[in-house]
C-alpha cells in the first residue's frame, strides 16, 4: 500500500490546535460584557460603583487602542481602590485578563480569571463565561487535562451547551488522546450545527475523522472523510481519503481519487508521485506510471534516489519497453552505495544479449561491493560464455563454486562449459581435418 492511515494521523492533531483562537477569546470577552451576561439566575444583581465602572470604561478604550501601559495604569489605579466587594474585585480581574489576551501572555490571563473564580457570590453567567474562557487559554496553552476540567465545569452550568462547546470538548479530547470519547460530542457538535441551520468547521470534522482513524474504524472515517471532500474539495482532504480507501482495500478508489488529485495539479511532492505510480502499478497501467516516473525524475519533482529510478525501470519492463528500463536501471546503479543494483544491470543486459555491457557490470558490481559476490561470480562467468571466452567463464565459476550457497548452479554451469569446450575442440579437429583433407594432392586410381 503506497500510504497507510498512519502517514495522516499527525495532520489531526495540527488542525485541532488551529482551531483554539486566541483573538476570539478577547472578542467573546467584550462580547459577554457587553451583552449582560450579570443577569441574575436566582442571586440578586451585584452593584458596582460608578467611579469603578467608568475606570473599567476606560481601561477598555486604553486596550481597543492597543495602549497596554494605559490600560495597566488605570486597572492598577482601580485594584488599590478601598472596599472592593468581592463583584467588583472578580470584574477588576476580568479586565485585567482581557488585558493579558490582547497582550498575548496568557498565563498571566489565566491567572487572573482563576482570581475571578475564586471571589465569592459571583452571577453564574460571569462564571460560566469565565470558565469558558479559561477552557480555552488552557487550550491555547496545551494543557489540555486543566482545559477540559474547566470546560466539564461550564458544562456542568449550562442548560443548553452550544455545538461550539461540544466541538471544544471533542478537540480537547481529542488532543488528550482519549480518541473514543471524542467521538459522541464531535457527533452532538454536527447535531447541533444542523438543526440550526449552521456549517461546523472542517476541523470538527477532521477531529471526528482522524478520532475513527486511531480507533481503526477505516469504514466510519471513509463516511466522514467523503463529506469533507464534498464540502472542502482540497488536496489534503483528497489525499486523507484516498489514503484510508487504500487502507480499506478500495484501491481502485484509492487510484481514482489520486487521478483527481493529478489532474488537479495537487501532487507535487516527491512521495505523492511515487505513490500515484505505485498505484499505476498495482493496478496494471505501467506505461502511464512509467511516464509520471520519467516526467518527475527528469525535472526534479520526484526524488533522484536508486528506489526511484529502479521503479521506472521496473515500470517500463512491465510495459514491456526493455530498451527504455535499462537506462533507468543504470542511473539507479551509479547512484547506490554498492554493487547490488549493478549486478542486477548485468542481468538485464544478458537478457538483451549485450554481453560486454553484461560483464561491465558484473565486474562493478564486485568492485563496489556485495552481499553475495559468488551470484556476481556465476553472473560474470555467463557473460564470458556469452563473448566466447570459455576459459574465463570457468574461472569465475570456480571461483563462484568454493561458496556453498552457488556451488550447485556453479557446478551446472562448468559442466555447460566443460562440455562446450570439448565440442569446441571436436570441431576444431574436424576443420583441421577438412582442411588436410583439401590441401592433400588427389589420389590416382
Amino acid at each position: 500500500m503506497p500510504i497507510t492511515a498512519s502517514a495522516v494521523r499527525a495532520a489531526a492533531l495540527f488542525a485541532a490546535v488551529l482551531l483554539f483562537a486566541v483573538p476570539d477569546i478577547v472578542d467573546a470577552q467584550r462580547v459577554r460584557g457587553a451583552e449582560g451576561d450579570d443577569e441574575p439566575r436566582g442571586r440578586p444583581t451585584p452593584t458596582m460603583r460608578l467611579s469603578l465602572f467608568e475606570g473599567l470604561g476606560e481601561a477598555q478604550a486604553c486596550i481597543d487602542e492597543e495602549d497596554f501601559a494605559c490600560a495597566r495604569e488605570r486597572l492598577d489605579r482601580l485594584a488599590s481602590t478601598r472596599g472592593l466587594t468581592s463583584y467588583e474585585t472578580a470584574q477588576i480581574y476580568r479586565a485585567y485578563g482581557a488585558l493579558h489576551i490582547a497582550e498575548e501572555r496568557y498565563p498571566d490571563a489565566i491567572a487572573a480569571f482563576e482570581n475571578l473564580l475564586s471571589q465569592d457570590d459571583l452571577p453564574p453567567a460571569l462564571e460560566q463565561s469565565t470558565l469558558y474562557t479559561i477552557a480555552q487559554l488552557y487550550g491555547q496553552e496545551e494543557e489540555y487535562e486543566r482545559a477540559l476540567d474547566a470546560l466539564e465545569r461550564w458544562f456542568a452550568l449550562t442548560e443548553s451547551p452550544s455545538p461550539e462547546s461540544w466541538a471544544a470538548k471533542a478537540r480537547f479530547l481529542y488532543l488528550l488522546e482519549r480518541h473514543a470519547d471524542a467521538i459522541a460530542p464531535a457527533r452532538t457538535a454536527l447535531r447541533l450545527y444542523d438543526e440550526q441551520g449552521r456549517s461546523a468547521d472542517e476541523g470538527l470534522y477532521q477531529v471526528l475523522q482522524y478520532s475513527h482513524i486511531e480507533l481503526d474504524d477505516f469504514d466510519s472515517a471513509i463516511e466522514v472523510g467523503k463529506e469533507i471532500v464534498e464540502r472542502w474539495p482540497r488536496k489534503q482532504h483528497v489525499v486523507t481519503l484516498a489514503a484510508l480507501h487504500g487502507q480499506a482495500g478500495d484501491e481502485l478508489v484509492q487510484l481514482a481519487l489520486y487521478e483527481a488529485a493529478f489532474e488537479a495539479g495537487w501532487l507535487t511532492s516527491s512521495a505523492e508521485l511515487t505513490s500515484y505510480a505505485q498505484l499505476l502499478l498495482g493496478a496494471e497501467i505501467p506505461h502511464r506510471a512509467a511516464r509520471v516516473l520519467e516526467d518527475g525524475l527528469d525535472g526534479g519533482a520526484i526524488d533522484s534516489t536508486p528506489a526511484g529510478w529502479q521503479l521506472l525501470s521496473q515500470a517500463w519492463l512491465l510495459a514491456r519497453e526493455d530498451e527504455r528500463a535499462l537506462p533507468a536501471l543504470a542511473r539507479a546503479a551509479e547512484l547506490a552505495d554498492d554493487g547490488e543494483i549493478d549486478l542486477r544491470l548485468a542481468s538485464a543486459y544478458a537478457t538483451q544479449y549485450r554481453w560486454q555491457e553484461c560483464l561491465d557490470a558484473a565486474d562493478r558490481a564486485l568492485e563496489r561491493g556485495l552481499e553475495r559476490p559468488d551470484e556476481a561470480h556465476v553472473q560474470r562467468g555467463s557473460c564470458l560464455v556469452g563473448l566466447g571466452r570459455l576459459d574465463d567463464a570457468l574461472q569465475a565459476f570456480r571461483t563462484a563454486a568454493r561458496d556453498e550457497r552457488s556451488r550447485n548452479v556453479a557446478n551446472r554451469w562448468l559442466e555447460f562449459v566443460q562440455a562446450e569446450a570439448r565440442w569446441g575442440q571436436r570441431l576444431d579437429s574436424m576443420r583441421n581435418e577438412l582442411r588436410e583433407l583439401e590441401r592433400a594432392p588427389p589420389q590416382r586410381r
